[in-house]
């Protein structure tokens, strides 16, 4: 069989904010054909993971090593993008097979608008091609950025929270097709539902300042307690969470 390469290795890494510490001693590797999700609670650093690996951020201590081969596909959360720009979705999915270097008035290659093709089938998507984003559903919408960081063949998908704004049935669909792009890519997703991340996700990283690698996607009761530092009641399907401090069932009803 053969050993699957390193697509990343984070090396004891810490992150500060001024004297706030973000994260911290974080060790996991991502390999290729993995789909991996991260969940923990709101404040827990999860975000702040994804901005080190995107080089949005420098880390305060430890290294991120990325693979000479890396390529990085990536979906923000949705309020992250302007929604009543006016554009088509065939645009908004084309940026992201922009070269380096591009000249006012950029005409694409034929390449990319065969890439555009492409994207738009694997989405099943083809009947939005020519609709103004601002007429899309929440779901769609979700569909069109993935398909903006799909079109340039990437070997990493991020995608930080993509599921916010659109509703369970979508959210299903949704997983679904990220499982079929994990055949061909490994996906690294931030995700509030934990009820379905036993379904599709290889591993999971829960984060709550410092990283803990599971591998199989089987959460316990204790993994979840530890967590979120809260009784596992507390912790409902698609609710971000704050950090809470440590405390005993007790102390709920005080």
């Amino acid at each position: 069989m053969r050993q699957l390469s390193k697509l990343i290795d984070i090396k004891n890494l810490t992150v500060k904010y001024g004297d706030y510490t973000a994260i911290e001693k974080v060790d996991f590797s991502i390999n290729e054909n993995k789909f991996v999700t991260i969940i923990g609670p709101n404040g827990g650093g999860k975000t702040t993971l994804i901005k080190a690996i995107l080089g949005f951020i420098e880390p305060h201590k430890g290294e991120i090593i990325k693979s000479p081969k890396l390529k990085i596909g990536y979906v923000p959360q949705k309020n992250s993008f302007e929604q009543e720009f006016p554009i088509s979705v065939s645009q908004v999915i084309l940026s992201g097979d922009l070269e380096s270097k591009i000249r006012l008035l950029h005409r694409f290659k034929s390449k990319s608008w065969n890439r555009l093709d492409d994207t738009l089938k694997r989405l099943n998507i083809e009947d939005l091609k020519d609709q103004q984003i601002n007429e899309l559903s929440g779901g769609q919408l979700q569909k069109v950025l993935l398909g903006r960081a799909i079109i340039s063949n990437p070997n990493l998908l991020i995608l930080d929270e993509p599921f916010s704004n659109i509703d369970t049935n979508s959210t299903n669909k949704y997983f679904h097709l990220l499982k079929e792009l994990s055949h061909d890519m490994s996906i690294l997703i931030i995700s509030h539902d934990i009820g379905i991340i036993t379904s599709f996700t290889d591993d999971v990283v829960c984060m709550n300042k410092t990283a803990h690698y599971h591998h199989g996607s089987h959460l316990t009761n204790e993994i979840l307690q530890d967590t979120y530092s809260c009784p596992v009641e507390l912790i409902g399907h698609g609710i971000p969470h704050r950090v809470f401090p440590h405390h005993s069932a007790g102390d709920l009803n005080d």
